[in-house]
This record gives C-alpha cells, sequence and structure tokens, in this order.
C-alpha cells in the first residue's frame, strides 16, 4: 500500500537524519534564520514534491540522506584542516541535466560533474553553507532563484552518486569569494533570473547554475557588479566554456518550444544552431578559470567518505543505501 506523507518528503528525510545525527544539524541548515532575499532576486521556492511513496522509497530515500550527511560532516571537517574558508563544490550530473544532452556517453564526455556551488564558511557565525543557483521548478520552470543551504541539502536532492569536486582557492582569493557571496547585492548584481540549463555564457539574456557560480567568482576577482560586466571579464580572459554536440532535430525541437522545460538555444550565435556545437558552463570550465585566475591555489580533487570501500560511485550507493535500509526494516 502506498504511503502519502502528510509533511513534503525533503522535510520528512531531514527529520529522519537529524534523529541519526542530532548534534550535526547545522549541515542541513544554512546559517542565515530564513533564505536571503535581494531586490526579490533571492529566496525560497517552492519544490516539486514526489507523490504518494511506498515505505521502502522513503527508506531508501533516508538512506541517501544519511550517507549525504555523513560525506557533508567529513567534508566540512576535512576543509577546516585545511584552514579554509571557502571553495569551490560541484556534485554529479542529476537526472534533470541528462534530459537535454544527447545521450550519456557522447554528450556528458568531459562533464562529470552538472551542478556547483559555492561553500563558505560564515564570518559571523562560523558555521558553514552552501550558494547556488537552482531553476523555479516545474511552475516556473524558465525562472531561477538564489539558495543558501546546509551542506548535505545541496547534493542530498536528486542524488545520483556521491562523487564531490572540490576547489580550494588560494587564501586570499578565498577571502575575496567569501566577501561577495555574503553580499546580497552582490550576488543579485551578476544574477540573471532568466534560466537556461544550457545558456550561453557570453550572452545576457539567459544564465544557468555553473554560469551563476562562475560570475561570483568573477566579482571576487575584478568588482564586476553585473552580468555584462562579467561577460567583458571573461571575453578579455579568452574563457573556455564546455562544447557539446547537439543533433539537428534536438535543436529544431528546443528552437520551436518543444525541448525540456529550461532549455533554450535563442543565445546560441549562429554558428552553433549550425553546427550543434554548443557552448555553455561546466564545472571542470569553472575550474580551468580559478586556475587561470589563481595559480597557486591548491588542485582541485575528487573527494569520497574517507575509510570507505574504494568502489564505483554508483556501487558505492547501492551497497551503503541497500545495508542503511535493511537496518530499517522491521523484524520479520
Amino acid at each position: 500500500m502506498a504511503f502519502a506523507p502528510k509533511m513534503p518528503v525533503r522535510t520528512l528525510l531531514i527529520g529522519l537524519a537529524v534523529v541519526a545525527f542530532g548534534g550535526a544539524v547545522a549541515l542541513f541548515v544554512s546559517p542565515s534564520s530564513g533564505p536571503a532575499k535581494a531586490g526579490g532576486a533571492l529566496g525560497e521556492s517552492d519544490a516539486c514534491e514526489p507523490g504518494d511513496l511506498t515505505i521502502e522509497q522513503i527508506r531508501m530515500l533516508a538512506a541517501h540522506q544519511s550517507i549525504a550527511l555523513q560525506q557533508a560532516i567529513a567534508l566540512r571537517d576535512e576543509l577546516q584542516s585545511k584552514g579554509a574558508t571557502a571553495a569551490i563544490i560541484a556534485r554529479a550530473a542529476n537526472q534533470r541535466d541528462r534530459q537535454f544532452r544527447i545521450t550519456e556517453d557522447e554528450v556528458l564526455e568531459g562533464m562529470k560533474y552538472g551542478h556547483a556551488g559555492i561553500m563558505y564558511k560564515a564570518p559571523d557565525t562560523g558555521r558553514w553553507a552552501v550558494r547556488h543557483l537552482l531553476f523555479s521548478g516545474c511552475q516556473d520552470p524558465d525562472n531561477s532563484f538564489i539558495k543558501q543551504e546546509g551542506l548535505a541539502l545541496f547534493w542530498s536532492s536528486d542524488i545520483v552518486n556521491y562523487d564531490i569536486l572540490v576547489k580550494i582557492p588560494s587564501p586570499d582569493f578565498q577571502a575575496k569569494l567569501v566577501a561577495a557571496v555574503v553580499d546580497d547585492a552582490r550576488v543579485a548584481g551578476v544574477h540573471n533570473t532568466r534560466y537556461n540549463a544550457i545558456s550561453n555564457p557570453f550572452d545576457n539574456r539567459f544564465q544557468n547554475s555553473n554560469e551563476w557560480v562562475l560570475s561570483m567568482i568573477v566579482t571576487a576577482h575584478t568588482g564586476a557588479e553585473s552580468q555584462d560586466a562579467v561577460i567583458a571579464e571573461l571575453t578579455q580572459a579568452d574563457y573556455v566554456p564546455l562544447q557539446a554536440k547537439m543533433k539537428a532535430h534536438e535543436l529544431t525541437a528546443v528552437g520551436f518550444g518543444l525541448g525540456p522545460a529550461g532549455v533554450h538555444v535563442s543565445d546560441k550565435p549562429d554558428a552553433e544552431r549550425k553546427t550543434g556545437w554548443i557552448r555553455f558552463v561546466s564545472p571542470e570550465s569553472i575550474v580551468r578559470y580559478v586556475v587561470s585566475i589563481d595559480p597557486t591555489a591548491e588542485p582541485a580533487y575528487e573527494f569520497t567518505l574517507p575509510g570507505g570501500p574504494n568502489l564505483p560511485s554508483s556501487e558505492l550507493r547501492a551497497a551503503r543505501a541497500e545495508e542503511m535500509v535493511k537496518q530499517m526494516r522491521p523484524a520479520e
């Protein structure tokens, strides 16, 4: 029999994780008492909650949330041991990322990670959080908002695997990045609310999640106060985004508004629309840009849970989650 929870599934799972890791609740909530807002550009959005879930599905989701919290604790502790106050992090490409790409083998080549955010230690509270851009969901897929939340929630939504890309800037640049990301006016200044999952970083009509993170890095580096100023810097710096191939029929479908929600090609140059080789910001290209402006930064690396088995992410996820689900099942 299906189980229909009375509260949002996300809230229920947070509660389960907090029960298991009571002292780590700060990793689920943001340093501020509520969502950040600046000029109407920032704030919460109504999520599209799933419908009825079975007890087994809820157990599996709770297991994934529990693992995500363990990983958040481990990553926070590692960054603190390094004396870091900020890092660029990215989670694996989720199911939505795959909707607009041709095939995983062809188009995900060179883009293992799909969604980046800025992880930072709040200067006033010392608590860690992540700021990142999210599209507004099924109610309003062509717009976005800036989300501030605890570390675990950053990668516990739409879990694909537990691979995390981490890039720690130099200490000087970390200070600049924290100053930028806690300043709501600067955050909003480079935020374009018009969402496009494959937005052109050299055009100001749209913006995607990774492009906003790149914009915040440019803001920290140059003091840019608008998307146009960011574009000028990226052009001058010869920034190289990811190139991905779209087939002709898919370009046509998206052009006529028949593609996935939140995907547009109207900002693509004619040459890109003709060849199908489109450019957009990926976490890997963000790392390359950081290297170019902050050469003393620590090399990027992939973070995994310490002491865990050295298995591919999909096997690690399945094995750990299934073990937790077994522990949740009532004795027969």
